[in-house]
Protein backbone atom coordinates (compact mmCIF):
# COMPACT_ATOMS: atom_id res chain seq x y z
CA UNK A 1 0.00 0.00 0.00
CA UNK A 2 2.89 2.55 0.69
CA UNK A 3 4.54 1.83 -2.99
CA UNK A 4 0.85 2.26 -4.45
CA UNK A 5 0.42 5.69 -2.20
CA UNK A 6 3.82 7.17 -3.17
CA UNK A 7 3.07 6.42 -7.36
CA UNK A 8 -0.18 8.41 -6.63
CA UNK A 9 1.74 10.89 -5.00
CA UNK A 10 4.57 11.30 -8.23
CA UNK A 11 3.73 14.09 -10.14
CA UNK A 12 4.94 11.65 -13.27
CA UNK A 13 2.41 9.35 -12.25
CA UNK A 14 -0.89 11.59 -12.20
CA UNK A 15 0.27 13.20 -15.48
CA UNK A 16 0.02 10.24 -17.08
CA UNK A 17 -3.84 9.37 -15.78
CA UNK A 18 -5.12 12.62 -16.35
CA UNK A 19 -7.98 12.63 -19.15
CA UNK A 20 -5.99 14.96 -21.29
CA UNK A 21 -3.25 12.76 -21.81
CA UNK A 22 -5.05 9.83 -22.73
CA UNK A 23 -6.76 11.38 -25.50
CA UNK A 24 -3.90 12.76 -27.32
CA UNK A 25 -2.38 9.37 -26.85
CA UNK A 26 -5.89 7.79 -28.27
CA UNK A 27 -5.68 10.41 -31.03
CA UNK A 28 -1.86 9.79 -31.58
CA UNK A 29 -2.61 5.94 -32.12
CA UNK A 30 -5.43 6.62 -34.81
CA UNK A 31 -3.57 8.87 -36.96
CA UNK A 32 -0.85 6.48 -37.00
CA UNK A 33 -3.20 3.65 -37.83
CA UNK A 34 -4.48 6.03 -40.92
CA UNK A 35 -0.92 6.30 -41.95
CA UNK A 36 -0.02 3.02 -41.73
CA UNK A 37 -3.03 1.78 -43.83
CA UNK A 38 -2.46 4.36 -46.55
CA UNK A 39 0.81 3.91 -46.88
CA UNK A 40 1.02 -0.38 -47.51
CA UNK A 41 -2.17 -1.10 -49.25
CA UNK A 42 -1.28 -3.19 -51.85
CA UNK A 43 -0.70 -5.74 -48.14
CA UNK A 44 -4.22 -4.96 -47.63
CA UNK A 45 -5.08 -6.13 -50.78
CA UNK A 46 -3.05 -9.53 -50.14
CA UNK A 47 -4.86 -9.91 -46.53
CA UNK A 48 -8.02 -9.73 -48.20
CA UNK A 49 -7.85 -11.65 -51.57
CA UNK A 50 -4.56 -13.95 -50.64
CA UNK A 51 -5.32 -16.09 -53.95
CA UNK A 52 -5.01 -13.30 -56.13
CA UNK A 53 -1.19 -12.75 -55.30
CA UNK A 54 1.32 -14.31 -56.84
CA UNK A 55 4.42 -15.90 -55.52
CA UNK A 56 6.37 -12.27 -55.59
CA UNK A 57 3.90 -10.65 -53.10
CA UNK A 58 2.69 -8.53 -56.32
CA UNK A 59 -0.56 -7.71 -56.80
CA UNK A 60 -1.59 -9.95 -60.83
CA UNK A 61 -5.47 -9.04 -61.23
CA UNK A 62 -8.81 -7.39 -59.60
CA UNK A 63 -11.07 -10.28 -58.88
CA UNK A 64 -13.98 -10.12 -62.11
CA UNK A 65 -17.14 -11.44 -62.47
CA UNK A 66 -19.05 -12.33 -65.77
CA UNK A 67 -21.72 -10.07 -66.77
CA UNK A 68 -25.04 -12.14 -67.46
CA UNK A 69 -26.22 -9.77 -70.13
CA UNK A 70 -23.06 -9.03 -72.43
CA UNK A 71 -20.80 -11.18 -71.39
CA UNK A 72 -17.79 -9.66 -71.00
CA UNK A 73 -15.56 -9.64 -67.75
CA UNK A 74 -16.12 -6.93 -65.63
CA UNK A 75 -14.40 -5.48 -61.88
CA UNK A 76 -16.80 -3.11 -60.58
CA UNK A 77 -20.14 -4.78 -62.01
CA UNK A 78 -22.28 -2.84 -59.90
CA UNK A 79 -21.16 0.37 -62.17
CA UNK A 80 -21.21 -1.75 -65.36
CA UNK A 81 -25.15 -2.38 -64.84
CA UNK A 82 -26.11 0.73 -64.16
CA UNK A 83 -23.60 2.90 -66.37
CA UNK A 84 -23.14 0.34 -69.34
CA UNK A 85 -26.56 -1.08 -68.97
CA UNK A 86 -28.44 1.77 -67.63
CA UNK A 87 -30.18 -0.96 -64.62
CA UNK A 88 -32.18 2.09 -62.13
CA UNK A 89 -34.59 -0.28 -60.32
CA UNK A 90 -32.59 -1.65 -57.34
CA UNK A 91 -34.16 -5.07 -57.49
CA UNK A 92 -33.35 -5.57 -61.03
CA UNK A 93 -29.73 -5.18 -60.29
CA UNK A 94 -29.76 -7.29 -56.79
CA UNK A 95 -30.96 -10.28 -58.98
CA UNK A 96 -28.33 -9.66 -61.74
CA UNK A 97 -26.11 -9.53 -58.99
CA UNK A 98 -26.52 -12.48 -57.25
CA UNK A 99 -26.58 -14.45 -61.11
CA UNK A 100 -23.09 -12.95 -61.84
CA UNK A 101 -21.68 -13.74 -58.27
CA UNK A 102 -23.56 -17.37 -57.95
CA UNK A 103 -25.63 -16.77 -55.21
CA UNK A 104 -28.98 -17.86 -56.64
CA UNK A 105 -30.97 -20.53 -54.36
CA UNK A 106 -32.62 -22.89 -56.62
CA UNK A 107 -34.54 -24.57 -53.97
CA UNK A 108 -36.41 -27.53 -54.76
CA UNK A 109 -37.29 -28.24 -58.65
CA UNK A 110 -37.04 -31.27 -60.75
CA UNK A 111 -34.04 -32.84 -62.18
CA UNK A 112 -33.74 -32.19 -65.99
CA UNK A 113 -31.61 -35.68 -66.06
CA UNK A 114 -33.41 -38.15 -63.86
CA UNK A 115 -36.78 -36.07 -63.70
CA UNK A 116 -37.66 -36.69 -60.25
CA UNK A 117 -38.59 -33.59 -57.44
CA UNK A 118 -35.46 -32.53 -55.08
CA UNK A 119 -35.72 -29.94 -52.54
CA UNK A 120 -32.06 -28.97 -52.88
CA UNK A 121 -31.75 -29.47 -56.79
CA UNK A 122 -28.08 -28.17 -56.72
CA UNK A 123 -26.68 -30.80 -53.65
CA UNK A 124 -27.96 -33.43 -55.92
CA UNK A 125 -26.37 -32.45 -59.00
CA UNK A 126 -23.09 -32.31 -57.16
CA UNK A 127 -23.60 -35.02 -54.95
CA UNK A 128 -25.64 -37.73 -57.89
CA UNK A 129 -25.34 -38.42 -61.47
CA UNK A 130 -21.38 -39.18 -61.28
CA UNK A 131 -21.35 -40.56 -64.85
CA UNK A 132 -21.52 -37.01 -65.77
CA UNK A 133 -18.59 -34.92 -66.21
CA UNK A 134 -18.62 -31.42 -63.61
CA UNK A 135 -18.58 -29.40 -66.19
CA UNK A 136 -21.43 -30.46 -67.70
CA UNK A 137 -22.82 -30.15 -64.32
CA UNK A 138 -22.02 -26.07 -63.86
CA UNK A 139 -23.18 -25.45 -67.07
CA UNK A 140 -26.77 -27.27 -65.87
CA UNK A 141 -26.59 -25.54 -62.97
CA UNK A 142 -25.69 -21.79 -64.27
CA UNK A 143 -28.76 -22.24 -66.90
CA UNK A 144 -31.00 -23.47 -64.44
CA UNK A 145 -30.18 -20.15 -61.87
CA UNK A 146 -30.61 -17.96 -65.15
CA UNK A 147 -34.04 -19.40 -65.52
CA UNK A 148 -35.08 -18.42 -61.80
CA UNK A 149 -33.62 -15.49 -62.02
CA UNK A 150 -35.53 -14.53 -65.13
CA UNK A 151 -38.44 -15.85 -63.87
CA UNK A 152 -38.19 -13.60 -61.04
CA UNK A 153 -37.69 -10.63 -63.20
CA UNK A 154 -40.92 -11.39 -64.97
CA UNK A 155 -42.78 -11.35 -61.57
CA UNK A 156 -41.05 -8.13 -60.76
CA UNK A 157 -42.21 -6.42 -64.01
CA UNK A 158 -45.21 -7.77 -63.50
CA UNK A 159 -46.07 -5.79 -60.23
CA UNK A 160 -45.35 -2.21 -62.37
CA UNK A 161 -42.45 -1.16 -60.07
CA UNK A 162 -42.31 2.58 -59.87
CA UNK A 163 -38.40 2.50 -61.74
CA UNK A 164 -39.37 0.71 -65.24
CA UNK A 165 -37.26 -2.25 -65.72
CA UNK A 166 -34.66 -2.52 -69.43
CA UNK A 167 -33.06 -5.79 -69.18
CA UNK A 168 -36.08 -8.32 -69.93
CA UNK A 169 -36.43 -7.13 -73.67
CA UNK A 170 -34.18 -9.88 -75.48
CA UNK A 171 -34.94 -12.90 -72.99
CA UNK A 172 -37.71 -15.09 -74.25
CA UNK A 173 -41.11 -15.86 -72.60
CA UNK A 174 -40.06 -20.22 -71.67
CA UNK A 175 -37.04 -21.08 -70.74
CA UNK A 176 -34.10 -18.56 -70.52
CA UNK A 177 -31.07 -18.66 -72.69
CA UNK A 178 -30.21 -21.52 -74.10
CA UNK A 179 -32.72 -24.63 -72.61
CA UNK A 180 -31.90 -27.84 -71.67
CA UNK A 181 -32.44 -30.50 -73.96
CA UNK A 182 -32.73 -33.96 -72.28
CA UNK A 183 -32.04 -35.87 -75.79
CA UNK A 184 -28.28 -34.03 -75.55
CA UNK A 185 -27.74 -35.00 -72.47
CA UNK A 186 -25.79 -38.01 -71.18
CA UNK A 187 -27.98 -41.10 -70.06
CA UNK A 188 -27.30 -41.99 -66.33
CA UNK A 189 -28.72 -44.72 -64.47
CA UNK A 190 -32.07 -43.69 -62.61
CA UNK A 191 -31.28 -44.56 -58.54
CA UNK A 192 -34.56 -43.66 -57.47
CA UNK A 193 -36.53 -46.23 -55.02
CA UNK A 194 -39.43 -45.66 -56.57
CA UNK A 195 -38.00 -46.65 -60.17
CA UNK A 196 -38.49 -50.02 -61.36
CA UNK A 197 -35.62 -52.61 -60.94
CA UNK A 198 -34.46 -53.57 -64.75
CA UNK A 199 -34.91 -57.43 -65.31
CA UNK A 200 -32.10 -59.81 -65.48
CA UNK A 201 -33.09 -62.48 -67.80
CA UNK A 202 -30.83 -63.59 -70.21
CA UNK A 203 -31.09 -63.03 -73.80
CA UNK A 204 -30.67 -65.96 -76.05
CA UNK A 205 -29.97 -65.70 -79.47
CA UNK A 206 -31.72 -67.94 -82.45
CA UNK A 207 -29.70 -70.91 -84.08
CA UNK A 208 -26.77 -71.34 -85.58
CA UNK A 209 -28.20 -72.08 -89.23
CA UNK A 210 -26.13 -70.74 -91.83
CA UNK A 211 -26.27 -68.48 -94.72
CA UNK A 212 -26.63 -69.62 -98.46
CA UNK A 213 -23.10 -69.34 -99.53
CA UNK A 214 -21.74 -66.31 -102.20
CA UNK A 215 -19.57 -67.33 -104.57
CA UNK A 216 -17.17 -64.98 -105.43
CA UNK A 217 -16.96 -63.50 -108.95
CA UNK A 218 -13.44 -63.01 -110.70
CA UNK A 219 -13.37 -59.55 -112.51
CA UNK A 220 -13.86 -60.11 -116.41
CA UNK A 221 -10.81 -60.82 -118.71
CA UNK A 222 -8.87 -62.01 -115.35
CA UNK A 223 -6.81 -65.25 -115.84
CA UNK A 224 -6.94 -66.06 -112.18
CA UNK A 225 -9.40 -68.66 -111.57
CA UNK A 226 -13.03 -67.98 -109.04
CA UNK A 227 -12.56 -68.65 -105.41
CA UNK A 228 -14.73 -71.80 -104.36
CA UNK A 229 -17.59 -70.22 -102.24
CA UNK A 230 -17.30 -70.21 -98.16
CA UNK A 231 -20.40 -70.26 -95.97
CA UNK A 232 -20.31 -67.86 -93.55
CA UNK A 233 -22.11 -68.38 -90.07
CA UNK A 234 -23.69 -65.93 -87.20
CA UNK A 235 -21.88 -65.27 -84.58
CA UNK A 236 -22.46 -67.74 -81.85
CA UNK A 237 -24.73 -66.86 -78.43
CA UNK A 238 -23.41 -65.83 -74.95
CA UNK A 239 -22.71 -69.93 -73.51
CA UNK A 240 -24.35 -70.50 -70.37
CA UNK A 241 -22.62 -70.81 -67.18
CA UNK A 242 -21.54 -74.29 -65.68
CA UNK A 243 -23.47 -74.72 -62.15
CA UNK A 244 -21.03 -74.51 -59.05
CA UNK A 245 -18.57 -77.67 -58.02
CA UNK A 246 -21.31 -77.64 -55.05
CA UNK A 247 -24.25 -78.54 -56.90
CA UNK A 248 -26.39 -82.27 -56.68
CA UNK A 249 -25.91 -84.55 -58.74
CA UNK A 250 -29.77 -84.18 -59.97
CA UNK A 251 -32.89 -81.71 -58.60
CA UNK A 252 -32.96 -78.32 -58.80
CA UNK A 253 -29.47 -77.77 -57.97
CA UNK A 254 -28.00 -78.45 -61.46
CA UNK A 255 -31.10 -78.17 -64.01
CA UNK A 256 -32.54 -74.11 -63.66
CA UNK A 257 -36.84 -74.38 -63.81
CA UNK A 258 -36.53 -71.43 -65.94
CA UNK A 259 -35.41 -74.04 -68.73
CA UNK A 260 -38.18 -77.13 -67.67
CA UNK A 261 -41.27 -77.52 -67.19
CA UNK A 262 -42.49 -79.18 -63.90
CA UNK A 263 -42.92 -82.49 -65.80
CA UNK A 264 -39.27 -82.42 -67.24
CA UNK A 265 -37.57 -81.57 -63.79
CA UNK A 266 -39.45 -85.15 -62.26
CA UNK A 267 -38.19 -86.61 -65.25
CA UNK A 268 -34.78 -85.36 -64.45
CA UNK A 269 -34.86 -86.09 -60.87
CA UNK A 270 -36.35 -89.78 -61.47
CA UNK A 271 -33.29 -90.40 -63.79
CA UNK A 272 -31.14 -93.98 -62.89
CA UNK A 273 -28.36 -92.56 -61.66
CA UNK A 274 -25.89 -94.57 -58.96
CA UNK A 275 -24.99 -93.60 -55.80
CA UNK A 276 -21.64 -92.01 -55.14
CA UNK A 277 -19.57 -92.42 -51.85
CA UNK A 278 -17.26 -90.35 -50.10
CA UNK A 279 -14.50 -91.36 -51.56
CA UNK A 280 -15.15 -91.43 -55.03
CA UNK A 281 -15.54 -87.66 -53.91
CA UNK A 282 -12.07 -86.25 -55.13
CA UNK A 283 -12.57 -88.22 -58.86
CA UNK A 284 -16.11 -86.48 -59.34
CA UNK A 285 -14.24 -83.03 -58.30
CA UNK A 286 -11.40 -83.55 -60.62
CA UNK A 287 -13.57 -84.72 -63.38
CA UNK A 288 -16.34 -81.73 -62.61
CA UNK A 289 -14.98 -79.36 -65.47
CA UNK A 290 -15.74 -81.82 -68.28
CA UNK A 291 -19.63 -82.73 -67.14
CA UNK A 292 -20.23 -78.92 -66.84
CA UNK A 293 -19.06 -78.30 -70.23
CA UNK A 294 -21.03 -81.34 -71.46
CA UNK A 295 -24.14 -80.00 -69.70
CA UNK A 296 -24.05 -76.72 -70.54
CA UNK A 297 -23.89 -78.01 -74.19
CA UNK A 298 -26.87 -80.11 -73.91
CA UNK A 299 -28.47 -76.96 -72.10
CA UNK A 300 -28.01 -74.66 -74.45
CA UNK A 301 -29.08 -77.13 -77.11
CA UNK A 302 -32.26 -77.59 -75.57
CA UNK A 303 -33.07 -73.90 -75.42
CA UNK A 304 -32.19 -72.91 -78.59
CA UNK A 305 -33.81 -76.08 -80.72
CA UNK A 306 -37.63 -75.91 -79.16
CA UNK A 307 -38.13 -79.03 -78.62
CA UNK A 308 -41.43 -80.54 -77.98
CA UNK A 309 -40.45 -84.41 -77.78
CA UNK A 310 -37.46 -84.57 -75.54
CA UNK A 311 -37.23 -87.94 -75.02
CA UNK A 312 -33.80 -87.76 -76.98
CA UNK A 313 -32.47 -85.15 -74.88
CA UNK A 314 -33.52 -87.16 -71.72
CA UNK A 315 -31.70 -90.05 -72.59
CA UNK A 316 -28.38 -88.17 -74.22
CA UNK A 317 -28.33 -86.72 -70.85
CA UNK A 318 -28.77 -89.75 -68.67
CA UNK A 319 -26.17 -91.89 -71.04
CA UNK A 320 -23.74 -89.19 -70.66
CA UNK A 321 -24.11 -88.73 -66.47
CA UNK A 322 -23.98 -92.57 -66.31
CA UNK A 323 -20.89 -92.41 -68.56
CA UNK A 324 -19.11 -89.64 -66.50
CA UNK A 325 -19.84 -91.10 -63.30
CA UNK A 326 -18.33 -94.23 -64.28
CA UNK A 327 -15.24 -92.92 -66.14
CA UNK A 328 -14.76 -90.81 -62.66
CA UNK A 329 -15.11 -94.10 -60.71
CA UNK A 330 -12.78 -95.69 -62.21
Amino acid sequence: MQRVWARLENPLWSNRLTESRVEEQLEAARLLRILGEAGNRNKNMAERYPELESGTGHKTRVPQSECPLCHSDITNFKQHLRVFHGVQNLQERQLWQKLAWGRVFLGGQTCPLCNFFYKQLEKHLNTGHRDISSNKKKNIIKKMEREVTVRKLRELEASNPAIPMVTLTDEPQGNSGNPIAPETLTPSFNTHPSSPAVPATPSFSPSLTPEPARPSISPPGSALPAMPATPSFKPSPPPIFPPSPDATVYGGGLFSPLLFSEQELDMLENLDIPTISHQEEEAIRDAMSRRSIVFSMLLWWKKVSNLTNSSFFFQTAQNVTTSWISGSAS
